[in-house]
């Protein structure tokens, strides 16, 4: 069950009443060992024990004292204590250990972007609520799966739900695999930030657009999940919001299709990071997964909802004879290129670029290089929330998006890349509390201010002054990289000239279609559903699209929601990286939820 935050803090304040009585209990036994004789007339009176009110024995416990003070401090401080739990509008069937990770200062870092949890707990301001974990089944109650779904990203928890809803499967007989306890893969929502607990960033897939993007919004009607749009000056793309109209993030697709799952049984396995496929000729389970953690699971079909780059791992690692591909759909496997991407969101107490220029949409840039941060924001997108009556636009706080950029080699914002404080974690919190941090903060501040100084000061000769006053309080840095674990790039995007439509080209078949069968030809039932081998690289929609074309060729679902968009798909769509359109327009391109091992 979810540990309430008065019994966190209780248990916090046991640990700090149990230090103190480990440190009584020593005392206890010096005391023993030591204790006072009263003094004989044998004994001279300075080889007599001195008492406690003597003051060489309050010099001498000096030094222990201020050690223990240190220790309680570092305790504090320095460990997990209650988590920065924040009240949620989307129940959730999930189930949260009981027991916190131990983390360290260092390892809490590391897990930023893994397990979602209050990583600072003294600054709950900036402490992202954790996301509901996915539930964990009895490994020792799993003989075999008839579907085995890898990765708990939009793509797999789909398949799932259409195999239960359409197909003819029961909940024990499909089985997810996911390498951590979260679930979105790209889709990562950052709930209860900012000084109200109030507020959502998305370092990851956050948007939803119903002209290239037909299946999330055929799925959300379905689902029936609350949108707004995504800018109110081209309502073209939406978000996903509460009943009260704030943002609520894309997370709360992927959360309401496993809610719809875990209660019908599906058997649900975090923690397990996929290494090597094997394929035998028995009948039953030909085909066996196994893990990091040294567990074997037989199944008769597989379904891969994972990246590009950890997908090439684990087949390099399987035993799977060379026979069992074509060329052609090994081309398709390696026919791809990932692209960087790199977001930053200020926070201000004061959303001053709201309350005192009016500005609600649109998009800002100014070029930089290795010593000035690049520019290139919208007004429109960062979480921003207004109190107050009729004043309310005086009293607006939330994030500014001062940066969105990719490309093939990450070189537009590299910059960026020495702020990470884990290399392979997709997000990084900064913030005031390190000279580097504090330094970074004002440095993007004063560029934001700056680039606004003509509006600022055509208001008021004070005002730009009184903005630069105004600095932000944190930051939450996105980065998709190569290196980032799990993932392997922001999203991908072919990277050669033939086969990408539905045309007829030299190869067997489109790409998408043969990444999605890669072992057609020796009939190994292993699929693939991911945005990088798609026809709408760059969105979530990817995964759904190829999700419903496996589901509909393999497993026998009729097509649920009318026409197939990727038919009309004849156009090629091998194009360059594609530049951020102006203020969410044609060239815009959102980040991916593909699984992860």
């Amino acid at each position: 069950m979810r540990s309430s935050p008065s019994a966190a803090r209780g248990d916090f304040q046991m640990k700090i009443q149990d230090s103190s009585a480990a440190y009584a209990s020593v005392d206890a036994v010096d005391r023993d060992d030591d204790e006072p004789r009263p003094p004989t007339p044998d004994t001279p009176l300075e080889r007599q024990c001195p008492s406690w009110l003597d003051w060489r024995v309050h010099l001498a416990a000096l030094p222990i004292l201020f050690v223990g003070l240190l220790l309680l401090v570092n305790r504090y401080l320095y460990s997990p204590s209650a988590p920065c739990d924040a009240p949620s509008s989307h129940p959730s069937l999930f189930v949260r250990p009981d027991e916190a990770l131990p983390y360290s200062r260092a390892s809490l870092l590391a897990a930023l972007g893994y397990e979602e949890d209050c990583s600072y707990p003294h600054r709950p301001t900036y402490c992202p609520r954790k996301t509901a974990d996915l539930p964990s089944s009895d490994l020792a109650d799993t003989d075999g799966c008839r579907v085995a779904i890898v990765g708990a990203g939009i793509g797999g928890a789909y398949v799932a739900w259409r195999l239960l809803k359409e197909g003819n499967y029961t909940g024990r007989d499909i089985c997810m695999f996911e390498m951590t306890s979260r679930l979105g893969g790209r889709i990562m929502s950052l709930r209860g930030l900012g000084q109200y607990r109030d507020l959502v960033v998305e370092p990851g897939a956050y948007r939803i657009w119903p002209a290239h993007t037909p299946t999330m919004w055929a799925l959300k009607e379905t689902l029936r999940l609350n949108v707004s749009c995504y800018n109110p000056l081209d309502c073209q793309r939406y978000k996903l919001v509460d009943s009260d109209g704030a943002n609520a993030g894309l997370i709360v697709m992927v959360e309401t299709l496993v809610n719809k799952t875990v209660p019908l049984g599906i058997r649900t396995f975090p923690r397990h990071k996929l290494t090597r496929l094997n394929v035998s000729s028995e009948e039953e389970g030909p085909i066996t997964l196994s893990f990091a953690n040294d567990v074997h699971v037989r199944a008769d079909r597989v379904v891969l909802n994972v990246p590009v780059r950890p997908l090439l791992e684990v087949l390099r690692e399987s035993d799977l004879p060379a026979t069992m591909m074509t060329v052609e759909r090994w081309k398709a496997l390696h026919t791809l290129e990932g692209e960087t991407v790199t977001k930053l969101y200020l926070y201000y107490s004061d959303a001053w670029w709201q309350t005192k220029l009016h500005l609600v949409g649109g998009d800002f840039s100014q070029e930089g290089d290795s010593q000035h941060m690049l520019l290139k924001g919208r007004y429109h997108d960062g979480h921003i929330r207004c109190r107050g009556g009729s004043n309310a636009t005086e009293e607006c706080y939330g994030f500014l998006l001062a940066v969105y950029e990719h490309d093939e080699a990450g070189e537009t914002a590299r910059f960026f890349r020495r702020f990470q404080r884990e290399r392979g974690a997709p997000y990084t919190i900064i913030d005031h509390d390190t000279p580097e941090g504090q330094l970074f903060l004002d440095h993007a501040h004063r560029r934001v201010v700056d680039f606004h100084r003509e509006g600022l000061q055509n208001k008021s000769l004070s005002l730009y002054k009184q903005t630069l006053s105004l600095k932000p309080s944190f930051a939450v840095l996105s980065s998709w990289y190569p290196d980032t674990r799990g993932h392997g790039a922001g999203w991908h995007r072919w990277g050669a000239a033939e086969c990408h439509s539905r045309s007829c080209c030299s190869c067997e078949a489109p790409l998408a279609d043969l990444a999605a069968d890669p072992f057609a030809s020796a009939g190994v039932p292993i699929y693939l559903v991911n945005e990088a081998y798609s026809d709408v690289q760059g969105w979530a929609e990817g995964s759904l699209q190829m999700a419903d074309r496996v589901l509909e060729r393999y497993f026998g679902l009729a097509y649920p929601w009318g026409h197939r968009p990727w038919e009309d798909r004849s156009e090629d769509l091998t194009t360059p990286a594609p530049e951020v359109g102006d203020g969410g327009g044609s060239g815009d391109v959102l980040l991916d939820s593909g699984g992860q091992l």
